[in-house]
């Protein structure tokens, strides 16, 4: 028994071991490196850009109004004078706002579903993808607009209607992950020392699970 004991630790380390070498491959990865970087300098640019800005991006200007790209207007100004960087910069808030906000939501909720129907298997499983398969089903521009008429567009209206209609993949990316993971013996390792199914799912399944998360993530920031 102590040595079946022995044998499940070192097959847990292994898969730490996994997730470091991950990571490791993705810091090796210069386009995705560079990818990161490039998001990193957007977002601080839309969050610091508009308080070091001179412009109040609502200012009406009408002499200065459809200017051309200038070192005083970067980008120009519009039809009432309004420097455009400046709201293009107070804009994106928003709009990564709402991308992180969808994509938490989604990323969730999918995760939760997938980690479920692919680890409880099953008429669980079963019942979970059929859900899936309805909401596919749903066109997603005409219950968008229904609801914003229904019930205004606000921030959480916008971000809630959107992550109900985007978190079928990663569900489906999730659900096909635990299929293949918990047959492992890492996870069998786990049963041994008596981890329920709960701390098996969370701290040794899901962890293993994320490159398919990261890859839902992406995409749907886009």
């Amino acid at each position: 028994m102590v040595a079946r004991q022995q044998r499940s630790v070192t097959t847990l380390s292994k898969a730490s071991g996994q997730r470091s070498k991950t990571w490791l491959r993705f810091r090796r990865h210069r386009l995705a490196v560079v990818a990161l970087v490039v998001f990193g300098i957007i977002t601080l640019a839309v969050l610091v850009g508009p308080l070091l800005s001179p412009y109040d991006p609502e200012r009406i200007d009408f002499s200065s109004k459809a200017e051309g790209p200038s070192l005083k207007h970067p980008m120009g100004t519009d039809d009432l004078g309004r420097d455009q960087l400046v709201r293009v910069l107070v804009g994106g808030r928003l709009t990564l706002a709402v991308a992180l906000a969808t994509v938490a939501v989604a990323l969730l909720l999918g995760t939760v579903i997938g980690a479920t129907a692919g680890y409880g298997g099953g008429w669980l499983d079963n019942t979970l993808m059929r859900l899936v398969d309805v909401f596919y089903l749903l066109p997603g521009l005409f219950v968008l607009v229904l609801v914003v008429t229904m019930l205004g567009a606000t921030f959480w209206t916008l971000v809630l209607t959107l992550a109900l209609l985007r978190w079928m993949s990663t569900a489906r990316l999730v659900r096909s992950s635990f299929l293949t993971l918990k047959t492992l013996e890492f996870v069998e390792a786990a049963r041994v020392l008596g981890a329920s199914p709960f701390r098996i799912v969370v701290k040794h399944v899901l962890p293993n699970a994320l490159g398919p998360m990261i890859v839902a993530t992406t995409l749907g920031m886009a």
